[in-house]
């Protein structure tokens, strides 16, 4: 009996020594993949998000949109211009953490100086996995084995300035009532609240105003909202969502027609509507400086124009 637990004790021992081995190992192979670790899970959109950016004119965008998916197809800084002369730049990417957020805005500020920042409230609640933090911290080499291939820092225009629009329309059929009443609150994870914390200090350094937005999205609820609004009564941070109250009924989305994939992600037509809001919102509680008979901006109106939005202010 003592024989055999011996035999067992030894087959785990060099087990483990096996897996100890390995483990450094890859750690010593993923050595020159460490300095990739920073760009998050979704680095060949955030490195491509950073040559966009860098194309633009230094010091020539007053507003920064942060977030996911849900504000990559909301914000559409071409017709915002249009409509109100103002410069924004779309910094969203798909699944984009908070992590990856803070990146793109402090690779921003390197050459542009943005007069306020819009976070997307839906990026409080994306995260990754703890085993797939782990894994891509201590052997980075299996998530950007890759990354060499984007790593191209040259400039590299995005003219719709980051959006991603469509015509395409899928109705939302569900439920109108997602956003029901919800004692619960839900609470962020602890690496999304550092980088969100850290999101805030860098616009409090850099005398940037920050406000949290949530765009009309069938996904979201009422606990996940009650968790932002903590976060913004802690920060002292403006928060407007468009799921809720008298901010849903002014935007009036048509769920028949403003949605291009059944009430996740707005299309062009929903877009309008809340670039229209936005611009209205900001006109009457931001300075922001009207572009549009500026000859430095020329660029921008021939962009809108071409883009099909007419240069012409909504009035209030």
């Amino acid at each position: 009996m003592n024989k055999k637990k011996s035999k067992k004790y030894r087959s785990i021992f060099r087990l483990l020594k096996f897996i100890i081995v390995l483990s450094l190992v890859m750690m010593i192979f993923s050595l020159p993949f460490m300095k990739y670790r920073k760009y998050g899970s979704q680095y060949p959109d955030i490195m491509l998000k950073e040559r966009n950016i860098d194309a633009e004119q230094e010091n020539s965008i007053d507003v920064a949109f942060i977030g996911d998916s849900i504000g990559w197809a909301g914000f559409s800084p071409l017709n915002l211009y249009a409509n109100f002369g103002y410069t924004s730049y779309n910094c969203c990417t798909s699944g984009q953490l908070p992590q990856e957020g803070y990146l793109i805005l402090e690779h921003m500020l390197q050459r542009q100086r943005p007069r306020l920042i819009v976070v997307e409230e839906n990026i409080f609640y994306s995260y990754m996995t703890d085993a797939k933090y782990a894994v891509n911290y201590l052997w980075p080499i299996f998530q950007y084995h890759y990354a060499y291939k984007f790593h191209d820092s040259s400039p590299l225009p995005n003219y719709a300035k980051g959006y991603t629009g469509t015509d395409n329309i899928v109705p939302y059929t569900g439920s109108l009532d997602y956003m029901r009443t919800s004692k619960k609150r839900k609470w962020l994870g602890i690496a999304n609240t550092y980088y969100l914390e850290k999101i805030v200090n860098l616009c409090e350094s850099e005398g940037i105003q920050m406000i949290i937005l949530g765009l009309p999205n069938v996904t979201w609820n009422s606990e996940k909202n009650k968790g932002v609004q903590a976060f913004c009564q802690k920060y002292q941070l403006t928060y407007i969502d468009y799921n809720t109250g008298n901010a849903a009924k002014d935007l009036g989305i048509d769920w028949q027609a403003d949605t291009r994939d059944g009430g996740e992600h707005l299309n062009n037509n929903g877009s309008l509507k809340v670039v229209r809001l936005i611009g209205k919102m900001l006109k009457q509680k931001y300075s922001l400086p009207d572009h549009r008979d500026d000859s430095h901006y020329s660029d921008w109106n021939q962009l809108a124009i071409e883009s099909g939005y007419q240069m012409q202010e909504i009035q209030s």
